[in-house]
Parts: structure tokens; sequence; C-alpha cells
């Protein structure tokens, strides 16, 4: 559950603070990195009152699957697009990742009470926050490191699409 978590959350981590440059090799303008990331929140927002709702009415842990597929296509969108293929495909961008990512981070709480109940909480939650510090610190400088010796970040996307999808294999 704890590896399960920290795979979605990692993109997170590693994407935000490199969304400038990584939208501005595929030729987007930097002033629509912030609105880029603007779509991200509030699609994210959306994302994480439609998992609840769904929580709500499904006692399954399936329930993350289309979120953790949702993460990977956009992780692999966000490594195929080009300012050629226009707007739509970068905010259809934006909407997806925003929404599978966020969507996906607070079912890791609710998973945890569910199958190990409320005594164990804090202990699974102290685990998983001590080991998703130590992945998300190192999840940047990682992302830079792969462009420096490629030249491109897409090994890294495409890598964090392959961990998103282990974690729905998870």
């Amino acid at each position: 559950l704890v590896a399960a978590h920290v795979l979605g959350a990692v993109p997170l981590a590693a994407i935000g603070p490199l969304i400038v440059p990584i939208l501005m090799t595929h030729g987007v303008v930097a002033g629509d990195a912030p609105n880029f990331q603007t779509v991200v929140v509030l699609a994210g927002a959306g994302g994480s009152i439609a998992a609840g709702f769904l929580m709500d009415r499904s006692r399954s842990a399936g329930i993350c699957v289309p979120y953790c597929l949702l993460a990977a296509l956009s992780l692999v969108m966000m490594a195929t697009m080009s300012a050629a293929a226009g707007a739509v495909m970068l905010w259809a961008t934006a909407i997806a990742h925003g929404f599978g990512v966020f969507g996906r981070l607070p079912m890791g709480g609710y998973f945890q009470t569910r199958f190990f109940g409320l005594r164990a909480f804090a202990g699974v939650i102290g685990l998983q926050s001590a080991i998703m510090a130590f992945f998300m610190g190192f999840a940047a400088p990682l992302v830079s490191k792969s462009q420096e010796i490629s030249g491109s970040y897409n090994p890294a996307l495409s890598a964090m699409a392959a961990a998103s999808v282990l974690g729905v294999l998870i």
C-alpha cells in the first residue's frame, strides 16, 4: 500500500518544480506554465472530489485503478506533446494530470484505515510519510539528472508513467 502510494506521489513532486523547462522543451511558451499548473490544481480538486464520492459508494481498492492509469496517460501525453499540437493537447494533458495524480492522493489515507484499521493508522501513515519524503526529495533532482544525461525529460516521464502503471498492479 505504501509502495503504491509512493509511486503515485513521486510524479507530482518531480514534475512540479520542473514544469516550466519540461513544457518549454516541447515548444510551449514559458508564460503558459503557470496557467498549466493552475489547470492541474483545479482539475486535481475535481479529481479529489470525484474520488471521495466514488470511495463513499465502493468498498473496492479497484477505485484507484482509473486514477493511476489516467496519471500514467498524462505523463505519456506530457512526453509526446508539442506546441504544434495546439492548446487542446496542452490543456487536456493538464486536466488528465491533475485529475489522475491529485485524485488518487487522498485514497492513501482511506485505504490505510480501511485495510489496517484506525489503531494502525498513525504507524502506517508515519512509515509512509518517511518513505514518501525520501523519494519525493530525490524525485526532481533525478529527473534533472536524467535530462542532463539523455538531453530530454522524456525518459524520466516515461519511467514515471511506468511507475504509475506499477502502482495499479500493486
